[in-house]
Parts: structure tokens; C-alpha cells; sequence
């Protein structure tokens, strides 16, 4: 099993003149979000892990990591884009895909590789709280989230107007077995991938027919988008990380 981290975004609402580095450097509690990525992976005895870089990638470097790919055209695209950069990585084996500006222990990695099926999303059910941390009205941020009663995922990524109906909060930690990632891949193939993000690429696979396992859980887990998400997720974590 192999990892894959996506870190070529420039993070626009954190990288402020304060900061100018790619937001996977960004330290949290003392550690860089990369680090604590790597070591959550580790003690899954997922060792061989690559990154895909884009906005001043010559900052980022770690000896644990075994293989760097770029996405030149980072101004310009999103998320799925820079995950074909690295087609060839995910071509060989099963493999954890994660969002470069995010934080995780190893159990949250741990319930999600546990999983049987070929394609698998983790969503966080505690999501409630920590957007009412992070944003006076956190119906600005969130994004809707359905589970059928199997655990597929049937609706992600829109806009919602009420929490009642959000199931929790997609995390942007996939787990693609071998198999699962070359379906993904045929389909995703037949459209124009250059402006599509990871829940956009999901409802498409899910109104193509294709099944989605949703994986819950409440472990350890924060995305960084702005300076008060980091201030509020240190004082939330504490001294967890």
C-alpha cells in the first residue's frame, strides 16, 4: 500500500504576506502538517509515500518521502488535476490519498484502510462543533454529505441551508484500492479534469453509478484554511497531536 499527498495549491486564504509557503508546511502545535501526516502513515506501515508540489515547492522537503511529482499548471487547476500528475504512483498499488492541508492521526488512517471496498472516502460525524469554531455561521463553509443505509455515499459537495440533513464532513482522505483507482480513472478520463476538486470528481463517479463507501469516524482531524483554523485547532487538539 502506498500514500499520496496533494500539496500544489497555493492555499490563497492563508498565504497572506505573513505567509508564503505551501500550506502542508504550516506548523500546528509545533509540527509541520506534513510531518504529523507522515507519522500517522508510518504507524500504518505505510512507508512508501509520494507528494505532488506546485506552489513553491522548493520549500518542501522530507527524507521520508519517496517520490516528488509537480503539477506545473497549479495557477490554473485543481485538486483531480494534480492527482493525475501522479498516475504512474497510483497505477502500482492501493493507495491512501491525502489533501495536503489537512491533520490526522493513525486511527483515523487505521478505520479507513480497514475497508474491503475498491473506492472509500472518510467522513468526520463531529464536524458540528469544530465549523461552529471556526466560522460564525458555518452553514458558509459546509458542504452537504449523504450516506445511504449500505454506507455509500449518495450526495456530496453542495451548498447547504440547514445542518439537519449534513451527515458529516467530507475529510479529503481517500483510500483507492488498485482496482478502484483505474475504474476512477477510465471515467474521470472522458471530461475536462482541469478545473474539477475531489468532491465535484465524486458525485460524478456517484451519478455514473458507481458505489462509494463512506467511512465514519470522530478521531483526531482538521483542514488549515485560514490563520484563525489554525488558532482554533491548537487550543481544540491541545496537546493531542
Amino acid at each position: 500500500m502506498k500514500a499520496l499527498i496533494l500539496c500544489a495549491g497555493q492555499g490563497s486564504r492563508f498565504n497572506t504576506k505573513k505567509y508564503k509557503i505551501p500550506k502542508c508546511l504550516i506548523k500546528i502545535n509545533q509540527r509541520k502538517l506534513i510531518d504529523i501526516q507522515i507519522s500517522a502513515l508510518y504507524k500504518n506501515d505505510i512507508k512508501d509515500i509520494a507528494i505532488v508540489t506546485g506552489f513553491n515547492s522548493k520549500f518542501i522537503e522530507n527524507s521520508k518521502i519517496k517520490k516528488f511529482y509537480t503539477n506545473e499548471k497549479w495557477k490554473t487547476t485543481n485538486m483531480i488535476y494534480s492527482l493525475f500528475c501522479a498516475e504512474d504512483w497510483l497505477d502500482s498499488d492501493d493507495c491512501v490519498i491525502s489533501y495536503g492541508d489537512i491533520f490526522y492521526n493513525d486511527l483515523t488512517i487505521k478505520s479507513l484502510i480497514a475497508s474491503k471496498k475498491e473506492l472509500n472516502i472518510l467522513y468526520h460525524t463531529r464536524f458540528l462543533k469544530m465549523w461552529t469554531g471556526r466560522y460564525k455561521n458555518p452553514l458558509e463553509d459546509l458542504e452537504s454529505l449523504k450516506i445511504d443505509e449500505s454506507g455509500y455515499l449518495t450526495d456530496i459537495g453542495e451548498k447547504c441551508i440547514e445542518t439537519d440533513s449534513i451527515m458529516g464532513q467530507f475529510m479529503g482522505l481517500i483510500y483507492l484500492k488498485k482496482t478502484g483507482w483505474q475504474k476512477f480513472k477510465n471515467e474521470l478520463d472522458k471530461i475536462n479534469i482541469k478545473d474539477i476538486d475531489f468532491t465535484k470528481a465524486l458525485q460524478f463517479l456517484i451519478n455514473k453509478g458507481f458505489k462509494i463507501k463512506g467511512i465514519p469516524t470522530e478521531e483526531i482531524w482538521g483542514e488549515i484554511d485560514t490563520e484563525k483554523d489554525l488558532e482554533f485547532y491548537e487550543s481544540y487538539y491541545a496537546n493531542r497531536l
